[in-house]
């Protein structure tokens, strides 16, 4: 192994660093190099180790740059910070490993590329979406990580979300089509659509709206070439309920799942969608559950628990549900007759328009609501419901409307 190329990918707290230089001493490495953020500050490190400055955004596109520019590698060890190496000794297997650590050889990041963050909703998910990306003819061992100690409930409910993904032997349709009304979250939608198409079984369609984004989302969102994925235009900006409604014509599969452009999926999301629609009774028109909660605050994800549901029967308890009912998954032919989503007079239809369906839908039938979690939302400051708290009242004033 005397031309094993080591990265070890920096998360805090720093001293975690001399741990896994420690583990990877005995494999005498060509070379070992440290990548972090520009905005951590890291004190003297061994006179070996190099340091390479990345922004998180261009974190894949720098590591195969750095890969490629070691001509004489033939193996290559990419590891989080904390992590102990479990490889001791050479492996004729081309790629092993797990969400924390991956091993390469005889060229294997030549067919598999390390991704774009863009799609992934935090670092930590890094390497282990790339084994989901993994080509199939590709020789692979899987790694079982250590039980792990006490750590962080952030850190602990990244390495859980990680471990979600696996390597689907072949991928299997949900009857679901995924809606998402987007405008101006450029930075995010790719994570959305990406967690769609990770698991076992992958939705019939995904279908985005774009209301007129007024940043690089048209030439950004253009780039995404897959059967699955429809995007459509619109050319004025109407808000999210007209956004939805805009959608609907082009939808023939029976259910619908409501994913906005700035949360993502669990990769098992449509695994467990399919066995909840298997017992959700047909008189009714909408089934939700529950969701993580996760605080975006300087590029950082921090998690918040999980918004358990409960079960409600009336429009009364719809109205006095703590926080929003998700995730939404409508049934088609209920949503589309009671006319999409309400368009309200209010704000001019652009706020809680996921209040005003969910009130005209229990019109309808009861709502089913399962204890499942597979939803994640990023909770900040600048999603039009943190900012628009006190146009509750109003709201509810126009909700009438409506009976």
């Amino acid at each position: 192994m005397n031309h094993l190329l080591v990265v070890i990918l920096y998360r805090p707290p720093f001293h975690t660093v001399f741990t896994t230089l420690a583990s990877i001493r005995t494999l005498q490495p060509e070379s070992i190099w440290l990548i972090h953020s520009p905005s951590e500050t890291l004190p003297p490190l061994p006179d070996d180790v190099h340091l390479l400055e990345v922004k998180p955004e261009e974190l894949g596109k720098q590591l195969n740059t750095l890969i490629h520019s070691r001509q004489k590698v033939d193996s290559v060890l990419v590891l989080f910070a904390g992590v102990q190496t479990l490889i001791h000794e050479a492996t004729t297997v081309m790629a092993s490993g797990n969400e924390e650590q991956v091993w390469l050889q005889n060229q294997a990041w030549t067919r598999s590329p390390f991704p774009d963050t863009r799609y992934i909703p935090f670092k930590e998910a890094f390497l282990a979406y790339w084994l989901n990306q993994l080509p199939k003819d590709i020789p692979f061992q899987q790694l079982k990580i250590p039980s792990q100690g006490r750590m962080p409930i952030t850190d602990r409910a990244k390495l859980e979300f990680a471990g979600t993904y696996e390597q689907p032997i072949e991928q299997l349709t949900c009857p679901v089509t995924v809606l998402i009304a987007h405008y101006n979250h450029v930075n995010t939608v790719d994570a959305a659509i990406a967690s769609c198409l990770v698991g076992r079984f992958v939705p019939e369609q995904i279908l985005v709206i774009d209301d007129a984004s007024t940043d690089s989302s048209k030439e950004h969102l253009a780039t995404w070439e897959h059967p699955t994925i429809h995007i459509h235009f619109l050319k004025q900006n109407g808000g999210k309920a007209r956004a939805l409604n805009a959608g609907l014509p082009y939808i023939r599969s029976p259910f619908i799942l409501e994913l906005d452009p700035d949360d993502w999926l669990d990769p098992d999301a449509f695994t467990k969608m399919r066995e909840s629609i298997l017992s959700w009774p047909e008189q009714s028109p909408l089934l939700y559950g529950n969701f993580r909660r996760w605080n975006s605050a300087k590029h950082e994800l921090q998690y918040k628990g999980i918004a358990k549901g409960r079960p409600i029967y009336s429009k009364a308890e719809l109205l006095a549900y703590r926080h929003p009912l998700g995730p939404r998954l409508y049934r088609t032919s209920s949503l589309k007759k009671i006319g999409g989503f309400p368009e309200l007079n209010y704000a001019d239809g652009r706020l809680y328009e996921d209040v005003a369906v969910m009130y005209k839908l229990l019109e309808e039938g009861p709502f089913h609501y399962v204890d499942q979690t597979f939803y994640n939302v990023r909770n900040h400051q600048d999603s039009i419901t943190q900012k628009n708290h006190a146009k509750w009242d109003g709201f509810l004033t126009h909700l009438k409307d409506l009976d």
